[in-house]
Formats: C-alpha cells, sequence, structure tokens
C-alpha cells in the first residue's frame, strides 16, 4: 500500500519556467506573420514575366507555377512553333495573355475556378443537336470534395473546372465524352447520356503526389513531405483474421521490425521502429485520433475501421511529439462518416484450417535409445520390449501432445455503417473475434464498438464525437510453471515429460510422470485457469471553427477521456495422479495398468482463487491554431498547440487459499482463516505532462520545401528543476525534377519526380520510473511482530535513495532520403539515418562499503548510438496483357546500435564488456573442432583441459585465448570467451546490467518485406513476405537437459563415434558429465544463422460485383487467403521467429471469407 500521496493532479505543478516568454511571442508571431501574409495576398494579383524564344507551352506553364491559374486546350502546333520573348513586371493577366496569343488566331475565356481556356472560334452549327446543361460533384475514393479538377468535353475547347465544393457545370450534346483530369489522380472518361447529373469519384495514382498522409497534429500533401514518413494500406489488412493489428504490420513498411514470438490466442507481437537506442526498452509511442495511447489500445483496433495508418520514422516527423518520441510514432486515424446516402459494409472470414506452422524437431526416439543405451553399457535402459511398446504406442514420440491436441478455430466479423448529408457524417462499426487455440482452454474473443459524429453547426463550425467500446477476454489454463508470454516452461512438457515410454493416461486416469507441475494434460483439463478481461472505453470530443474573417486560419479542439479497465481471475487446483505397477519385462518402466497408489499434484503450492482489478481514468486536452495560405509560389502552413494530460490508477487484488469442505471457482467456498487470506492494493496519479507545440511548414513552388518544429514538455515524473524538456527539429527537400532544367527528363517520361530530403532533429525517451526524484516509504510486505501482546503488523519500509537529478533520456537524429519515380511505373524511396542517444537511464556499478547500507539510485549517465539504412522500392500499373495487372513492392531496413557508455564490473572480460558493441552481443566460445584423431590429441599441450575435463578423441576443442594473466593458459574456461555474435537471441550484455532482457527475442538488425498482386478481370492474387536477418540463434540442447532423455535435438544423429569418426557432433556423454560441456556452452559450434523470409499472407479473391449489381449490391468480393504456409530458413530446429524451442508454436492457417458492400 503507497502511503505517500503524490498529487499531480491538475497541470498547476507544471508551470514551464519558459511559459509566459513562449506564450507571448509564440501569439504575437502568429498574430503579425498572419496578417502579414493577409494583407500580401491583396498584392499578388498580378504576374511578372521574364522569358526570351520560349515555346508558348513553356510560358503558360511558367504562369502556373506562380500563380493559381491553369489552362486548358487541345494539342496544336501552334503551342510548340510560337515563340515568345517577353519581358513585363506585375502586370494583370488578362494583359499578358493578350500579348501572348497575339497573331496567333486563339482566344481565351477565364473561369471564375482561374481556368483559362484556349480556343480557335469556330463557326456554330457543327451539329442540330441541343445543348445541355451538364453539373454534377467530383469526390475522391474517401468520398471528400476535389477542387480544381479539369472537365472538358472530348474533341473540343470546351473546359471548365470543379470548385472548393468539388461542383462543376458544363454544356455538352448527348453522346459527347467528359474528360475528369486532375494531377495524381487517375483520369476518368464519361460518355453524356440522357441524365444531366453526372457524379464522379476519381483514385489517385500509386504513390499519387496529392496523396494526404496524416503526420503529427495534422495532415500533408505526399509531395510536400519533408521528413521519413511511410503509409501503410490497411485495406490489405482486412480479410486476414487476427487478434490483434501489431502482428499484421510485418513486411509492409521498411524500417519497421515486427516479430511474432508466440502464436498464442490474443498474444501481441513485438514491434520496434527502426533501432533501439537505449538499453530502457520502450515501444514506439501509439497515438490514435491524435490521442496518446498504449499497444494494448492499437491491437484492438479492427482494420475495417482504420482510415489512415502512417509510420513516422525519424527525428523530424517524430519531434512534435517530443519526450516520448525517441523510438518512433504509429499514428492511427479512424473512418468517419461521407456526405451521401447510407453504405454497409459487410466482412465475415472462417477459418477452414489451422496448424503449429513448425514444432521443432528430434530425433525419432528410437535412435535416442540406441544412443543412451550405448552410453549406459553394458546397462540396458531400453530393451526389446521397451522399444516395441515405443514403435507401437509413441513411433514420432508425441504421445502427449497428441492425447491433448484439439483442432483450432478462428473467426471475424465486421459491420460499418457510413453516410451524411450537409449538416451530419457518421460511420458506426462494430465487430467480433474469436480465436481458439489447439491445447485445453487457450481461447480470446473480442468485441468493438465504433460511432463517429460529426455536426456541422454552419459552414465554419463544425463538433463531432468519438465513442470507441472495446472488450476483449482472454482465458489460458493455470500453470505455476508456464511462462505467461509463451507458455515456455509448460507447452515443451508435451513432448518430452514421461521419457517417451509412460503415456498421460493409462484406463482414463492420469498418469504420475513425478514432475513437480503435475501431469500437464491434467493440469490444462482439470487444473483451474487464468481468465483476463480487457476493456477500453474511449470518448472522444472535437470541435473544429474556421475563422471567416482570415481566410485559412483554423482552430481545433480536442478532448478525450479514457478509461480502461483490467480484471483477471485465477483458480488453481491439486490434481489426482496415479502410480502405476512398472511392467517387469520392461527396462525403461513401461506401466501397466495396476494402480498402485494416488498422489496429489506438487502445484499449486496451495490450492487458490485470486481476483485482480486494475482501473485506469485519463484524459488529454489539445487545443491547436492552424494558418494555410497559399501566396503565388509561396504555400506556408503555421501550427500552435497546446496539449495537456494525466491520468489516475487503482490496482486491488485478493487471494483467498484452501477450500475446507468443497473445491470451487468461488470465495464463499474459501477458507476464512485469516492467513488464508491476502490481499493488497493502491493507487496512485499518474504522471501529469503538458506541452507547447509549433511548427512551420514552407513550400515554395513545390520544389523548395522546409519545415521546423518546435515542442516544449513538462513532466511529474521529475523534479521541479528537471521538469522540462526542449526538443527542436528542422527538415528541408529539393524537388529537383520541378526544376526548369529538369524538363527533358520529365517530357521524356524519364523522371517523373525526384526529390532530396534531409532532417535533424531531438527526440526524448522517458522511462516513467516514477517518482525517482522523490523520497518515499511504504509499507513493507513483510510482517513483523510488535506490541504487548505480541500481534503481526507491518511496518514502513525506505523505498530507497531518491534522485533528484533524474530526467529525460535525450536522443539527436539525422535522416537524409531520396524519393524518387520514373517510367511511370517505378518508385523508390530510401533513407539513410543515424541517432545518437546520452543520459541514459541506469545503475552505476559502485563499489560500495557494506556500512553504507543501500544502493545508489538509477543516474542518467548511459550513451548509445543507432545508425542505418532503409530501402523501398515498386513497380505499379504493369500491363502484362490486355487485363493482366501486376504491382510489385519491397522493402529492406537495416539498423545498427553501439553501446558507447555503461558501467561495467572492473573485473569484466573483454568479450562481455557491452561497451563498444551492439546492444545484443552474444558472448561464448569459438570452437575450433572435435579432436578427431589421435594426432589432434597429442598435438595438445600437457595438462591441457576443457572446462576442467581431461582431453579424449570425440570432444569438441576450443581456442584458448586468454587466461588470468591475459595470456593462454592451457586450458579452456571463462577467460577464453569471446564474442560470438553482434546480434543475438540470448545475452543482451548490457540490458543484463539493468536486469532487463527484453530485447533477447527481438533484435534481428534486419527487416523486409515483399508484396505481389496480380489482377485479371475480376481476379486478383495478393501475396505478403516479410522477414528478419542479421542475427544469430543459440541453440545448445533444449531445456536444459540431455540424455538419458529420449527427446533430444536432430543433431545428435550424427555423432561422433568410434564407428563415425566423421561425425558433425561431438561425442556425447552422460548427462552431468563435465565433458558433455564441450556441446552445451555457447560456441560457434551451436549458434545458427537466424534469418528467415515467411509467407506471411496468400489470398485469392474475385469480385462477385458483375453478377450482383444488379440485386442492391453495390461490391461483393469472395476470398481465400492463408497464414503463414510457407517459411524459408537456415535453421531447422525450431520457429525462428518465436522465443524458443520451448514457445508456443506460430499458427499456419487457411481461411474463407466475403465481403459486401450495399
Amino acid at each position: 500500500m503507497q502511503l505517500t500521496k503524490i498529487d499531480c493532479k491538475t497541470a498547476k505543478v507544471l508551470r514551464s519556467p519558459h511559459l509566459p516568454f513562449f506564450m507571448k511571442v509564440s501569439f504575437v508571431f502568429t498574430t503579425m506573420f498572419c496578417m502579414h501574409l493577409s494583407m500580401w495576398a491583396h498584392t499578388q494579383n498580378t504576374i511578372s514575366l521574364v522569358v526570351k524564344k520560349e515555346q508558348l507551352k513553356n510560358v503558360f506553364e511558367l504562369i502556373e507555377r506562380q500563380s493559381e491559374y491553369r489552362f486548358l486546350y487541345n494539342d496544336n502546333p501552334v503551342f510548340e512553333n510560337k515563340k515568345i520573348t517577353l519581358k513585363i513586371q506585375e502586370a494583370p493577366v488578362d494583359k499578358i495573355m493578350d500579348q501572348l496569343l497575339e497573331g496567333t488566331g486563339l482566344q481565351y475565356k477565364i473561369t471564375a475556378n482561374n481556368l483559362i481556356t484556349l480556343f480557335f472560334p469556330v463557326a456554330d452549327g457543327k451539329s442540330g443537336r441541343p445543348f445541355k446543361i451538364i453539373k454534377g460533384t467530383v469526390k475522391d475514393e474517401k468520398g471528400l470534395p476535389l477542387a480544381r479538377v479539369t472537365i472538358t468535353v472530348k474533341g473540343t475547347s470546351k473546359g471548365t473546372a470543379t470548385d472548393s465544393k468539388g461542383t462543376y457545370t458544363i454544356e455538352a450534346n448527348a453522346g459527347d465524352v467528359l474528360e475528369f483530369s486532375n494531377i495524381g489522380y487517375k483520369k476518368v472518361s464519361l460518355t453524356v447520356g440522357e441524365d444531366e447529373t453526372i457524379n464522379v469519384s476519381m483514385e489517385l495514382e500509386m504513390a499519387g503526389l496529392n496523396e494526404i498522409v496524416v503526420i503529427g497534429y495534422g495532415t500533408q500533401r505526399k509531395a510536400s513531405l519533408t521528413s521519413a514518413v511511410t503509409t501503410v494500406n490497411t485495406r490489405e489488412m482486412t480479410n486476414i483474421p487476427a487478434s490483434n493489428l501489431s502482428n499484421l504490420l510485418a513486411g509492409r513498411a521498411s524500417g519497421v521490425f515486427v516479430q511474432s514470438p508466440t502464436g498464442i490466442p490474443g498474444k501481441t507481437s513485438s514491434v520496434r521502429i527502426r533501432s533501439a537506442s537505449s538499453w530502457n526498452a520502450a515501444p514506439p509511442l501509439f497515438v490514435i485520433d491524435g490521442i496518446v495511447r498504449d499497444q494494448s489500445a492499437f491491437d484492438a483496433l479492427d482494420p475495417s475501421q482504420i482510415d489512415n495508418l502512417t509510420i513516422l520514422k525519424d527525428a523530424a516527423s517524430t519531434a512534435i511529439y517530443g519526450s516520448r518520441a525517441s523510438n518512433g510514432v504509429l499514428l492511427v486515424t479512424t473512418k468517419t462518416g461521407k456526405k451521401g446516402k447510407p453504405q454497409v459494409q459487410l466482412s465475415s472470414v472462417l477459418g477452414v484450417h489451422s496448424k503449429p506452422a513448425i514444432n521443432f524437431k528430434y530425433m525419432p526416439l528410437l535412435q535416442a535409445a540406441d544412443i543412451v543405451n550405448n552410453l549406459y553399457a553394458p546397462d540396458v535402459k531400453y530393451n526389446d520390449f521397451d522399444r516395441q511398446w515405443i514403435a507401437k504406442n509413441n513411433p514420432e514420440g508425441k504421445i502427449y501432445y497428441n492425447e491433448v491436441y484439439q483442432d483450432p478455430f478462428s473467426q471475424k466479423h465486421a459491420i460499418n455503417i457510413s453516410g451524411g448529408n450537409e449538416d451530419v457524417s457518421y460511420f458506426i462499426g462494430g465487430n467480433y473475434y474469436n480465436e481458439k487455440g489447439f491445447l485445453p482452454q487457450l481461447r480470446y474473443e473480442r468485441y468493438n464498438f465504433r460511432g463517429n459524429v460529426v455536426t456541422h453547426l454552419n459552414k465554419d463550425l463544425s463538433v463531432g464525437l468519438n465513442v470507441n467500446v472495446n472488450n476483449g477476454n482472454r482465458r489460458t489454463f493455470w500453470s505455476g510453471l508456464a511462462n505467461d508470454e509463451d507458455l515456455s516452461g509448460f507447452y515443451e512438457k508435451l513432448f518430452y515429460l514421461g521419457g517417451g515410454s509412460t503415456p498421460a493416461y493409462v484406463d482414463g486416469k492420469p498418469v504420475n510422470p513425478k514432475w513437480l507441475g503435475g501431469n500437464p494434460i491434467e493440469v490444462m483439463r482439470n487444473g483451474g485457469y487464468s481468465k483476463y478481461n480487457d476493456q477500453q472505453i474511449d470518448a472522444l470530443l472535437t470541435a473544429e471553427y474556421k475563422v471567416p474573417f482570415i481566410k485559412g486560419l483554423g482552430l481545433k479542439f480536442i478532448y478525450s477521456q479514457n478509461f480502461n479497465n483490467r480484471f483477471s481471475k485465477k483458480f488453481a487446483k491439486k490434481t489426482t495422479l496415479y502410480d502405476f505397477k512398472a511392467d517387469p519385462a520392461s527396462k525403461a518402466g513401461v506401466l501397466t495398468n495396476e494402480v498402485t497408489g494416488t498422489v496429489e499434484s506438487g502445484l499449486p503450492t496451495t490450492p487458490f482463487v485470486e481476483n485482480t482489478n486494475g482501473k485506469t481514468r485519463s484524459y488529454q486536452l489539445n487545443g491547436m491554431i492552424t494558418y494555410d495560405k497559399k501566396i503565388a509560389q509561396h504555400s506556408i502552413n503555421v501550427l500552435a498547440a497546446y496539449e495537456q494530460a494525466e491520468g489516475y490508477y487503482t490496482y486491488s487484488s485478493i487471494n483467498r487459499q484452501n477450500f475446507p469442505f468443497y473445491t470451487a471457482d468461488q470465495f464463499p467456498f474459501t477458507s476464512s482463516a485469516s492467513a488464508d487470506t491476502k490481499a493488497t492494493g493502491y493507487e496512485f496519479n499518474m504522471p501529469a505532462r503538458i506541452s507547447y507545440i509549433g511548427r512551420i511548414n514552407y513550400d515554395f513552388a513545390g520544389k523548395y520545401l522546409a519545415s521546423v518544429s518546435v515542442r516544449e514538455d513538462g513532466s511529474s515524473n521529475f523534479a521541479p528543476a528537471q521538469r522540462w524538456g526542449f526538443f527542436p527539429s528542422a527538415s528541408a527537400a529539393w524537388v529537383i525534377s520541378n526544376e526548369s532544367f529538369f524538363g527533358n527528363l520529365n517530357k521524356k517520361g524519364l523522371v517523373d519526380v525526384m526529390k532530396l530530403r534531409m532532417s535533424v532533429g531531438t527526440t526524448g525517451n522517458d522511462p516513467s520510473f516514477n517518482w525517482l526524484w522523490k523520497e518515499l516509504y511504504n509499507a513493507s510486505v513483510t510482517s513483523y511482530a510488535v506490541g504487548d501482546p505480541v500481534v503481526n503488523s507491518s511496518i514502513l519500509a525506505y523505498n530507497g535513495i531518491s534522485n533528484p537529478g533524474y530526467t529525460w533520456e535525450t536522443s539527436k537524429a539525422f535522416n537524409a532520403g531520396l524519393d524518387l519515380s520514373f517510367l511511370k511505373h517505378w518508385n523508390i524511396t530510401a533513407e539513410l539515418w543515424e541517432k545518437k542517444t546520452f543520459d541514459i537511464l541506469g545503475k552505476r556499478v559502485l563499489t560500495l562499503p557494506i556500512e553504507f547500507g543501500a544502493n545508489f539510485p538509477p543516474e542518467n549517465y548511459g550513451k548509445m548510438n543507432a545508425k542505418g539504412l532503409e530501402v523501398e522500392l515498386s513497380y505499379v500499373k504493369a500491363k502484362l496483357g490486355k487485363d493482366l495487372e501486376m504491382n510489385v513492392s519491397a522493402n529492406v531496413g537495416l539498423a545498427t546500435t553501439k553501446v558507447v557508455q555503461i558501467d561495467a564490473p572492473a573485473n569484466s572480460l573483454a568479450a562481455e564488456n557491452p561497451n563498444g558493441k551492439p546492444l545484443n552481443a552474444m558472448a561464448g566460445y569459438h570452437a575450433t573442432g572435435i579432436i578427431r584423431t589421435q594426432n589432434d590429441l597429442n598435438a595438445l599441450p600437457g595438462g591441457y583441459t576443457i572446462f576442467g575435463a581431461t582431453p579424449e578423441l570425440g570432444m569438441m576443442n576450443f581456442e584458448d585465448v586468454s587466461g588470468p594473466d591475459a595470456k593462454p593458459d592451457g586450458k579452456i574456461d571463462n577467460y577464453d570467451k569471446v564474442v560470438l555474435a553482434k546480434y543475438g537471441n540470448t545475452g543482451n550484455t548490457a540490458a543484463s546490467y539493468n536486469n532487463d532482457a527484453s530485447f533477447a527475442s527481438n533484435n534481428a538488425p534486419v527487416s523486409f518485406g515483399l508484396n505481389f498482386n496480380f489482377k485479371y478481370k475480376g481476379l486478383s492474387l495478393d501475396m505478403l513476405w516479410g522477414g528478419l536477418a542479421g542475427y544469430k540463434i543459440l541453440y545448445n540442447d533444449p531445456w536444459g537437459r540431455s540424455f538419458p532423455g529420449l527427446v533430444a535435438p536432430t543433431y545428435y544423429e550424427d555423432a561422433w563415434t568410434t564407428d563415425n569418426p566423421g561425425g558433425k557432433a561431438p561425442k556425447i556423454f552422460r548427462s552431468g558429465d563435465p565433458r558433455e560441456n564441450g556441446y552445451k556452452v555457447p560456441s560457434t559450434y551451436n549458434i545458427y544463422n537466424g534469418a528467415f523470409v515467411r509467407l506471411k499472407n496468400l489470398q485469392v479473391s474475385y469480385d462477385l460485383g458483375r453478377v450482383l449489381k444488379n440485386g442492391g449490391i453495390k461490391a461483393a468480393t469472395v476470398f481465400v487467403n492463408g497464414t503463414n504456409l510457407l517459411i524459408i530458413r537456415g535453421f531447422k530446429y525450431y520457429d525462428p521467429e518465436t522465443f524458443s524451442s520451448s514457445s508456443y508454436p506460430v499458427m499456419r492457417n487457411v481461411n474463407m471469407g466475403v465481403n459486401f458492400q450495399f
């Protein structure tokens, strides 16, 4: 129970020392800037030109670049043959047009949308058909109106353009063809019929420059980006049933490392953006609809409800999130309603096949029995009777596994309804997911509801309410020896427990396997359970106001309330196990069906039922001012924002033990003795935060781009003197392809876009170790006898020495990027980055006298560096035939680390000292090979030992690197360790000094993905590959065991013997023999390349729209997909993506589903 209450409620404690100056300067700057731009705009209705012998069409392009005018004309030689020489300053456009067209016979017309239509006058009467007035609206794929779309009547000079609301009017005859075109969108051609209203929806070209990308606190055109930002197409994820969103990210973006360490229903994947640059593991920052959330909220999202998913990778894009953005940011925008008739989208996916993708490999049991018999000769451990029993009853060594295996299953269903009118738009969605594992009681269920309503009170003011309710339930069996993350410590018992010759049940009675945990199958079925319920309720209120008297000025208000309720219940009871008489014909202890006694399982030590409750209530408040202005060729966007957040957490737990009369999962059946009841609880205010944010984006003629942002963060995590952090960034880009000298390459279609980017910035990492700066006292968990009469009572315990200097971890990062589109189909994005982190929090390794009586608190002293490279390549809209289209994209990311400064013990070996090495360096021994011949043995120096054992034929030998005197000493021991791998799955040396090994299974420096899409008429094939590389796996005998067990790695199949002197594995020794260290210690002999590439998803779908289009169905698709169908790997013993050989495996699934839109 926390006795010291530290109240950080309200932001009063977070008064920035820079606040008055910051706010005054920001206000004055923003106001003056807006007024200046507004006044400047009134002087920019004129155009200046200086050209010499320039083609007429090129002059039109120059006018378009420095004004809002656009030209519409049909091809004619005059536009290339007419050469213009002109020098004119600040002239109105009509005066310039008169001079340009003099002597050409051309006439022009300027519409209200700044569209200049050029034409040659012709006599009327082309046809006797009367003109029709065609009206309509043009929208994008999301239903938003598109302004400045050009509409022409094909073969004529007639044309117009859409206004800011996307509407247009044009004269045309029935049978005329209207052509709709806009930069970055696919051209649309429609024939005029009887209908006088023609509405159009335009699709973005692949990697279209007008694509809107969500960035921190706003949006930006893709063409205007100056930082490293990647968007993920969530529509590709909609048909894949997954218990959480993180599992679907693998292979979809460069620089994003995703690992699925287990296939347990409801368990998430590890997500890392670029590389960790601190040994204090921190996930990326998750921001949903502008609100900072955690990974559990992100994982609860269904792809069908996501409108945009953006990944911010460099400091220029992440610095605006300041103190928690050092490890990247994942931004999610959920769907909103669009103006139009109600649309209903319905999807349903059912799993039709599911099996473990890979189970670990071990040698055949009968072959292992031969090895064991040879080891213990002349004793016989497995005789002919045993061998016959194994061959008949357990030939694959899966007697336990097969007994407990049940068919897994998954399903997902979703329905979304959206629509709106001029006043109100709405989106309502719900989804349900259910998955059952292949072991008893393993299941996960989630249902979600989201409602998003926006009301336009007038043309300038709108308010919105976005409500989300998510409920997730996960259940598993209880086991005191199972790791909850992947069931390791328990799952592997299904393979080796019982020695291969003992079944799990005899005549339906559970066999006692002589293991503390009991009979694992009986525990799964009847030993209790663990249930977890996670309920999230979010309410987001927004208000937006477009200031009518200052064009481009907008105000936005966001307020979010978030409630997380997490409840768990655990029930554990002993199981009754049976001892059976061994068959006298058996040497291995094959059982008869004669019961000799019963015993209760060792765990749980005491039966119990336990409930825990954790509740979080938090809010976030944002106020933002934005100003957008385009003046001639200058485009400017200004943002100023304020953010405030805090929360409150309560926790309670009650554990009741023993069941005197009847065992049931209810408290009334437990013992009423006070000693059998344990209860605890606490509550505290979560860290309060206040932030001041500013950003300016600048664009000149689409050629020169720049962005500057600042953020000042205050957090109650730190002492007042250390409470505030400042996080600036700057970035710039040069769009070379928009330069006039680049025109020939553009005209020839060689290079469409070439942009160079560069950014620098500072971000922070807040480890959230609360109240390290303040001295605290807690109620001791240990009771002491005090008073007279004596009673057990708790006392206050000192929480340790405080550190008032505790502060942020800070990263300074640099990024250089290239965006290149060429030959109309090819796109390349490349990033080169470096990040340096300092003030990393860590424990000091210091020698203190015993009399000191305490440990020093953690300090901000550590340093780490990280750097990397990312490349994305795509080939889109490739026509392989009349109806066959192909799209291919690939990405690869490299991220390396280097520990610069961390305390290491004074006597640490060079190989184990983390300084100067990657974060996940792995130490061990350099194996020089098996001692195969007598000559090899004779060549060893006198007195030579290998881990204390005298060398002999068949043993593995190692390099004698050093000794106590820092030179080879004629024996192999701890002094001979070397660095085995820069990146390994164990041995996170830097983190181990801080009792943190969380990086151990998510440390690959290379990630990659490959995405294929083929379309043929209504048929579509999609394929996604993803993988990790550059790291090593240590595999040196599973579960720390060795013979005489029958379950052993397959590499023992080819072990050295006198009859097999060329065996790849060393000679095998009995368990406990020091000579077995030759193949059990970490060494170059037993580390393997962990690289793999996995077929993450394969889908075949067919568009039924043509068949059902007259049945009221707008769109319909039927599909079959599979996940984890294939893996290509060098490491064969178990799935290299999982935590270990003992992890519950990743699943291979086949699903069928349908999507409908009404």
